[in-house]
């Protein structure tokens, strides 16, 4: 696999938002990011021109992701999987052009299991690996060093190329502990996202930065958090231990 030059995502400002008019509002706010995560769980249905012109005149590097958590209380289910890869497999085409430009910093943020669910079922490449970056995400909280070691292994032995991310539940120290210690392991060439999830070590947001992850993300103020524990991205940005890791 040919891997991508690390790139540090830096601040990510997430933004779910309803309508045009909103992402709009939220990308006058994007001030204090270095990249953009637009969720497309709530505008999938209205990907316009207006949409694309909008991504297309933006400097900074963008990540296109939608709802990592599972519909209902059955986890991800193969119908589960089918209506995801139908989502991404019906997008725009002037949206999927971009995307696909390898001049552009415009990447798609694709869940493990639809990674597993696209190779078994051997559904056509509608991006190129190095466009793609695999996620894992643990509602439930921070397995333990061997397994989640083992997690991650499982997503490094993907061909996603543009980056590799492990996010997990923190409850307690040893939680962050085991994320600290699975970044400063990691010898993979591509941009690794690692922190927690969770009000009760929100403070991973920050610490990641030390410990080697690529990026860490964060609310747009006046739109409020994608994922729990989220800090704003003014705060993310005016913090020493952040803005030291990012010179």
């Amino acid at each position: 696999m040919k891997a991508q030059k690390c790139r540090k995502f830096g601040i990510i400002a997430s933004i779910l938002v309803r309508s045009i008019k909103q992402l709009e509002e939220a990308m006058r706010n994007t001030g204090w990011a270095n990249s953009i995560e637009i969720r497309l769980d709530h505008i999938r249905p209205i990907l316009t021109e207006e949409f694309e012109k909008i991504v297309a005149e933006l400097k900074k590097p963008v990540i296109l992701s939608m709802d990592p958590r599972p519909p209902g209380n059955n986890g991800w289910t193969e119908p589960a999987m089918q209506d995801r890869w139908q989502s991404w497999s019906t997008i725009p085409k002037g949206l999927e052009r971009l995307i696909n430009q390898r001049s552009r910093d415009l990447f798609v943020d694709w869940g493990h299991e639809l990674i597993i669910f696209t190779a078994k079922y051997k559904r056509p490449q509608i991006f190129p690996w190095e466009k793609i970056g695999v996620s894992f995400h643990d509602w439930n909280g921070t397995p333990d060093e061997k397994r989640l070691g083992s997690q991650l292994f499982a997503i490094q032995i993907t061909q996603a190329e543009a980056f590799i991310k492990l996010v997990t539940t923190a409850k307690n120290d040893n939680d962050l502990r085991t994320i600290e210690h699975l970044l400063q392991g990691n010898k993979d060439p591509r941009p690794m996202i690692s922190f927690a999830m969770g009000e009760a070590r929100k403070q991973s947001r920050i610490e990641c930065m030390c410990w080697g992850s690529a990026a860490t993300d964060g609310y747009v103020p006046g739109f409020g958090p994608t994922a729990p524990g989220q800090l704003s991205i003014a705060e993310l940005h005016d913090n020493p231990t952040v803005s030291r890791e990012l010179l």
